[in-house]
């Protein structure tokens, strides 16, 4: 056993010294006039900037952020269209003005689609609404703006449910405050005769015109 282990030894020491006698190869041997080129860096292309100057203005930026803005109110807008009125009678109401002005003093005025509300107020604010949103025809008032009368020029429409009860409102509301007197609508209206009613209404004094006997 002991001599096993010695021949064991004696092989290990000779296949040591042949290893240590064989010359190790270089790896870097072949590399040594290996030539290596490096890549170009590519750098994006960048266009010179002008000098800022507050005095300067930057071209379109503010045009477009206005432009923006706009849109977006308009988008967002709680706008409500209308259209426009030429007068402020219809074309028979306008026909009794002129026979209106007629059979009145020269210092008498006629305004026309006057608010209920600019005539008389409700006692209690909850009866607002019904009353503002009613308008008069004609208010007839001197010189001074001081009402005369208040003129209302029924046509065919007076005739259905909702205007009779409107016009109830309206009788009720102007009674003992303001005179009210009512015209029949029509397609003529001539000036003597609504100068005589005015008169036996509230004692209008003679118009410009002159009667017709």
């Amino acid at each position: 056993m002991f001599t096993l282990l010695i021949g064991l030894l004696a092989i290990g020491y000779v296949v040591y010294k042949l290893t240590e006698d064989t010359p190790k190869q270089d790896p870097w041997a072949n590399k040594t006039n290996t030539t290596y080129r490096l890549e170009p860096k590519i750098e994006p292309i960048r266009r010179p900037q002008p000098p800022r100057s507050d005095n300067v203005p930057i071209p379109c930026t503010a045009e477009k952020k206005l432009s923006i803005t706009r849109n977006k109110v308009d988008t967002f807008s709680n706008k409500v269209e209308h259209k426009r009125s030429e007068y402020l009678t219809s074309k028979n109401e306008r026909n009794f003005y002129i026979a209106l002005r007629e059979a009145l003093p020269d210092d008498y005025m006629i305004h026309c689609q006057t608010s209920l509300m600019a005539l008389i107020q409700p006692v209690e604010w909850k009866n607002n609404s019904r009353t503002w949103a009613k308008r008069m025809d004609f208010v007839v008032t001197d010189s001074t703006t001081k009402v005369i009368c208040v003129i209302e020029l029924d046509d065919r429409s007076h005739q259905r449910a909702d205007r009779k009860k409107r016009d109830q409102y309206v009788n009720e509301a102007l009674d003992g405050h303001h005179k009210l007197i009512r015209f029949k609508a029509s397609w003529t209206y001539d000036s003597e005769n609504i100068y005589q009613k005015l008169k036996n209404e509230i004692d209008c004094p003679h118009p410009r015109f002159v009667s017709r006997g």
